[in-house]
């Protein structure tokens, strides 16, 4: 799925460009490629599905959670493809009966120097907020390596 629309961050238009791809191991090869020249990361789990918010640490494989072997070419870590791109972790359906507690989502995102949300879709928390500090880090990012303005900020 792929979603694009414009916003306007300190009176400049940036078009916004996210891609959703699933982390599933068959899908590997199609997932490397969409990791590439990323400006942005949003990983997602569901705070109601332990098995969800274990499968974001899995799929890392340099990651501090690390209970799966893959093979050596499957690289699940999006900052090895786009290695200075902000990452968020999201906690969803903060609406819904819960297994995970915040403090465990807030550290995780901790050991993975990401940035914590939990939202909620039903009712629209931060739903909207998640948006808008991934193109902020974005800006951010690109303000300290350039002068140049970015008119576009792809996130996956």
């Amino acid at each position: 799925m792929k979603l694009t629309f414009s916003v306007v961050v300190n009176n400049e238009s940036l078009v916004v460009n996210v891609s959703d791809v699933l982390m599933q191991d068959e899908y590997e090869q199609i997932t490397a490629i969409l990791f590439e020249n990323r400006d942005a990361f949003i990983l997602c789990f569901s705070l109601g599905n332990r098995q969800s918010f274990e499968n974001i640490s899995k799929k890392w494989n340099d990651g501090p959670y690390k209970t799966v072997d893959f093979p050596p070419h499957v690289i699940w870590d999006p900052r090895h493809y786009s290695p200075n791109a902000p990452l968020i972790l999201v906690g969803c359906k903060s609406d819904a009966k819960r297994v995970v507690t915040e403090d465990e989502g807030k550290e995780a995102a901790k050991v993975l120097n990401a940035t914590y949300f939990e939202c909620s879709a039903v009712n629209g928390r931060n739903v909207k907020a998640i948006f808008e500090e991934a193109v902020r880090a974005v800006l951010e990012s690109e303000a300290s390596k350039s002068k140049k303005k970015k008119k576009k900020c792809n996130i996956q």
